[in-house]
């Protein structure tokens, strides 16, 4: 990974330290296959934002290749070379059209993903951020669908059953994400997974 131990230092001084889950996650062969070319630079990180406005509603995006009803938070990785804070900053401009101020870093998981013999390393910095701009609008729309905003409800709703009803692993992993984010901001009930 190359991004500076130092430099998750720093979000960690600037926005706390996260809770933290280690985990495997077992996905399929064409996810492990896609997982492994975005790996470029040798990248085994991303970065999510939970971007919640004064309405408690949270940004959410659809890619090209998501299925119809498919959302998810916005998230990226920061370029090698890339200043951490400003490679976020972009990237969820890019996704979203919006600026945000980043609040709390909130959750770190340390995933290996799994696929036959093959185990990749990966981890997943989430933040909750505040929108400081209105428009939303992907800037990004080679990779980006659609953005917008969904309650709670929604984003736990209809939108979770749908990721995990799909056979693709990755969307799995994306409500485990949710799910834990939702949990420790007081949005879902039930069994705790810290």
């Amino acid at each position: 990974m190359y991004i500076p131990a130092g430099a998750i230092k720093d979000l960690e001084l600037q926005f706390g330290t996260p809770k933290e889950i280690t985990m495997d996650h077992f996905i399929t062969s064409p996810e492990m296959t896609m997982l492994r070319a975005s790996q470029k630079h040798g990248r085994a990180h991303d970065f999510t934002f939970f971007i919640i406005d004064r309405d408690n509603r949270v940004a959410v995006i659809s890619k090209h290749s998501h299925p119809p009803g498919f959302y998810r938070a916005p998230s990226g990785g920061v370029n090698p070379g890339e200043d951490v804070l400003q490679g976020m900053y972009r990237e969820a401009f890019e996704e979203t059209g919006i600026r945000i101020d980043i609040k709390q870093y909130i959750l770190r998981i340390n995933v290996t993903f799994k696929c036959d013999r093959i185990a990749v390393p990966w981890v997943s910095h989430i933040f909750t951020a505040a929108p400081l701009t209105t428009l939303m609008k992907p800037i990004d729309t080679k990779e980006i669908k659609e953005v917008k905003w969904v309650s709670w409800k929604e984003l736990q709703g209809p939108i979770r059953d749908n990721l995990s009803k799909s056979p693709a692993k990755l969307f799995h992993y994306r409500v485990f994400l949710t799910d834990a984010v939702a949990q420790l901001l007081g949005e879902q009930p039930g069994s705790c997974l810290f």
